[in-house]
């Protein structure tokens, strides 16, 4: 039930935040947020309760239709069913269809300050004990958001309320959990966003269930869109001071965990088509031609995906020490004219292209334990290079060719 409360506020919130639209008239507060709703409209939400004034709004905003709001299409009946052609495709999210938030503005000069919290959620298929707890949170306004947006300079703000409440089965406490950075609606490869969450804590209360937890410190999420000219330059960096759980009696530990990755000249025009097709509600097909020369277009004889950072400085899995681990890497495309003709034709064609350079460091106890994996078996068969207790591994690719600490892999 959890899982569905937060997945609705996440696609309610990307209802008003990602669709491109043209810029006509200068923006106001006013004519952004009104541009918002209509988007909203457009993916399956409808605006009830409405009351305007020149300086305030209220509205609920509800969720008509939950597939068209996510682009996820129902499920077809099954070619086993005799009566497949007469009936109806199985909508599997309808059970949130009904859900309502509950917003309220204020218009500023260049910006606007909301509040948005859960007003409704539909509660037919929930046991008593679901409902209880469904309607303690509607009625304390557990999941409360405030956020402002400035339209002339586009920075934005958010918070989401600090909850601390014991439920019947479950004490839930978050803390700290905010964002900043800038958001325009009329250029969507021109972002900056930052997300953390300074604390987490879930702890069942069940007999069955005692000594258990789930403790999570500083989560946060990063990302930055940057165009240059013709292209675009990406980048996400996400991590987590510290993950402490243990469930079913097993130990689970992340102690600075962090990955920073880049993407570096992709075509902004493809870029741009590919999230106007993600957003819409459109069925996508990955073989059809039409995405194959979206996806082709994207990638330019100059593209480059560069893993800065992948890290951890110790990991416990299942009550099991295994130590560090860090890795970088750089993939590059050499130039060939060809290049394009042999991804549209068959994309592993393209593997010639590619060059790898990348850099690997394992605690000896991460790599005893991935060497007894089926996954990770071949690495008993790749002696690594030892410094300070840490197995390292230096990898190239290019021409086809991979090496291992400098020597052909075997």
């Amino acid at each position: 039930m959890l899982k569905k409360l937060l997945l609705s506020i996440f696609v309610t919130l990307s209802a008003f935040a990602t669709q491109p639209s043209t810029p006509t008239l200068p923006k106001t507060p006013k004519s952004v947020l009104e541009k918002s709703i209509e988007q909203a409209k457009a993916k399956g939400m409808v605006v009830e309760n409405r009351k305007t004034t020149d300086t305030t709004d209220a509205f609920d905003l509800v969720i008509k239709d939950f597939s068209k709001l996510t682009g996820m299409p129902p499920q077809e009946a099954s070619g086993l069913d005799k009566n497949a052609s007469q009936t109806p495709p199985k909508d599997p999210y309808s059970e949130f269809n009904g859900i309502a938030f509950h917003t309220d503005v204020e218009y500023k000069q260049e910006s606007y300050l909301s509040t948005l919290y859960l007003s409704n959620f539909p509660m037919k298929e929930m046991s008593k004990e679901e409902k209880s707890v469904v309607e303690r949170i509607i009625n304390n306004k557990l999941l409360y958001i405030t956020s402002e947006h400035n339209v002339v300079t586009n920075a934005f703000t958010m918070e989401v309320k600090d909850i601390d409440e014991q439920f019947e089965t479950i004490h839930i406490k978050t803390s700290g959990f905010k964002g900043h950075g800038t958001y325009d609606m009329d250029n969507l490869d021109t972002q900056d966003m930052k997300l953390n969450i300074a604390s987490m804590m879930l702890k069942p209360t069940e007999k069955k269930f005692l000594g258990e937890y789930l403790t999570i410190n500083n989560l946060y999420l990063n990302l930055n869109a940057t165009p240059s000219d013709k292209m675009l330059n990406l980048n996400y960096n996400i991590g987590v001071e510290l993950i402490d759980a243990n469930i079913s009696k097993k130990v689970t530990k992340v102690n600075k965990a962090n990955m920073d990755i880049a993407f570096t000249n992709i075509d902004r025009t493809s870029y741009n088509k590919l999230v106007e097709l993600s957003q819409s509600n459109t069925v996508i097909d990955p073989n059809s031609p039409e995405f194959m020369n979206l996806l082709t277009g994207l990638i330019t004889q100059d593209i480059a995906i560069e893993i800065k950072d992948l890290s951890t400085d110790d990991l416990v899995v299942d009550s099991q020490k295994m130590g560090s681990f860090k890795a970088n890497a750089k993939v590059t495309l050499k130039k060939d004219p060809n290049l394009e003709q042999l991804l549209k034709i068959n994309p592993m064609m393209a593997l010639s292209a590619i060059e790898v350079n990348a850099h690997i460091e394992l605690s000896q106890a991460m790599l005893k334990t991935l060497s007894q994996t089926p996954k990770g078996a071949m690495l008993a068969f790749i002696p690594p290079k030892m410094e300070k207790d840490m197995a390292i591994y230096d990898i190239q690719y290019t021409d086809g060719k991979l090496l291992v600490n400098g020597k052909p892999l075997q």
